[in-house]
């Protein structure tokens, strides 16, 4: 598993010495992706809270799926440039894949895959996502779902500027 950090947010009352610690943290977590300590910290962390980590290393023979599912395409020629995540969260506690209160369910069943990173190019017919419905979910709802997790999905026609290291100062 792996990805790449671009983006950091560094307190206002920060002195040079803290400060070049900082700029040096991007190189240290990717390297950190890169060599999988990260994911063996990650799996840890889920093992410590009860999880297993069989269902983060085989999900796909460990954990019930839901043969209700659909991929959605991109619709249009472009670039991949942003997600809105909070949008993407809320459609999947629609699916039932999330919580609005401590009582909700959670179907283990249903969820999305997201098939690409940003800056990705894309065509008309390129998986976005594969989502995975509860089983008997009503056309309307699927196609609901399908158009608030497009409409949580920036296309543009070209690729955009390199993000800042540094995006905000806080405090």
């Amino acid at each position: 598993m792996g990805g790449e950090l671009e983006v950091l947010r560094v307190p206002r009352r920060v002195n040079a010495k803290s400060f070049a610690r900082f700029r040096a943290l991007p190189k240290l977590a990717n390297s950190r992706l890169a060599d999988g300590s990260a994911w063996k910290k990650f799996v840890e962390m889920i093992v410590a809270q009860g999880g297993r980590a069989k269902n983060l290393e085989t999900p796909e023979k460990s954990l019930p799926v839901s043969s209700n599912r659909r991929v959605v395409r991109a619709g249009r020629r472009g670039v991949l440039s942003r997600f809105d995540t909070e949008a993407l969260g809320w459609a999947l506690v629609e699916m039932g894949a999330g919580r609005r209160q401590v009582s909700d369910a959670i179907d283990p069943r249903v969820g999305i895959i997201l098939h690409l990173k940003l800056g990705a190019k894309v065509t008309p017919e390129t998986p976005l996502y594969t989502v995975f419905f509860r089983e008997g979910e009503s056309a309307a709802h699927i196609q609901e779902i399908e158009q608030s997790l497009l409409a949580a999905t920036d296309i543009t026609s070209s690729r955009k500027a390199q993000a800042k290291l540094v995006l905000e100062v806080l405090g």
